[in-house]
């Protein structure tokens, strides 16, 4: 985390596609970025935390960083 940087809902998305990183499958060489619509994204606190996390799961340049609104459902 950088100093003085502020909490917000961070989230990993593929350019191309549009959709939210859900998780990696490290089972071969190289990963494979897992992109379910059905699983919910992985979110961060803070965009430092979100940018380490795509450097460490080795993601190509498909993919970005982005800020996302939470909207929260209730039944």
């Amino acid at each position: 985390m950088k100093l003085n940087e502020k909490p917000g809902t961070y989230a990993i998305i593929n350019k191309r596609t549009g959709m939210f990183l859900t998780g990696t499958d490290y089972r071969t060489e190289p990963w494979t970025q897992l992109t379910y619509g059905w699983q919910p994204p992985c979110l961060y606190a803070y965009e430092s935390k979100a940018e380490d996390d795509l450097i460490d799961r080795r993601c190509g340049p498909d993919y970005e960083v982005v800020e996302v609104k939470l909207k929260v459902k209730r039944r």
